[in-house]
């Protein structure tokens, strides 16, 4: 077997065992200084994209991404961006720019550990953790991504104890 091929295939297998557990932590700093902890934002369905400003396929998708985020944020959604750029000052650009609303984790240390605990290879990565902070979905497709969101969305809030 190629040995790409199996690297390939071996990651989607990591990221699968991933799926319904308690999606890694972390408490990191954003662009603007502020801190971001997967644990504050229990309750709410979380996405996590790993992205960069270099990366044609990750700002071709940007434009669902902000609709997303628009449509569902006062619902109980949010984005964690987690950018490859190893810039601050790119990404707070290009974020402000863009109106790009949600938190962005760009510190060097901080991406490659998420990089690692979600077995991220290749972007764009998207993941949506439910409310109650479990990991449902790894490598998801914006196409795919709303009806993920919709559906955690009506999760009754009851069964999140």
């Amino acid at each position: 077997m190629n040995p790409d091929v199996r690297k390939l295939c071996e990651n989607k297998i990591t990221k699968l065992d991933l799926i319904d557990e308690t999606a890694p932590e972390f408490n990191v700093n954003d662009t603007k200084g502020q801190t971001v902890s997967l644990s504050d934002l229990n309750g709410k369905v979380v996405l996590i994209d790993f992205w960069a400003t270099f990366c044609p396929p990750c700002i071709a998708e940007l434009p669902n991404i902000k609709r997303l985020y628009s449509e569902y944020h006062g619902k109980g959604f949010e984005i964690v961006g987690i950018s490859l750029d190893g810039d601050d000052s790119v990404v707070a650009r290009f974020t402000e720019q863009s109106k790009m609303a949600w938190p962005q984790i760009v510190d060097q240390q901080d991406v490659e550990a998420l990089r690692k605990k979600y077995h991220v290879d290749t972007i764009p990565s998207l993941y949506i953790i439910d409310r109650k902070g479990n990991l449902r979905w790894g490598d998801i497709k914006n196409a795919d991504a709303e009806k993920a969101i919709q559906l955690l969305l009506k999760e009754d809030p009851a069964d999140l104890s």
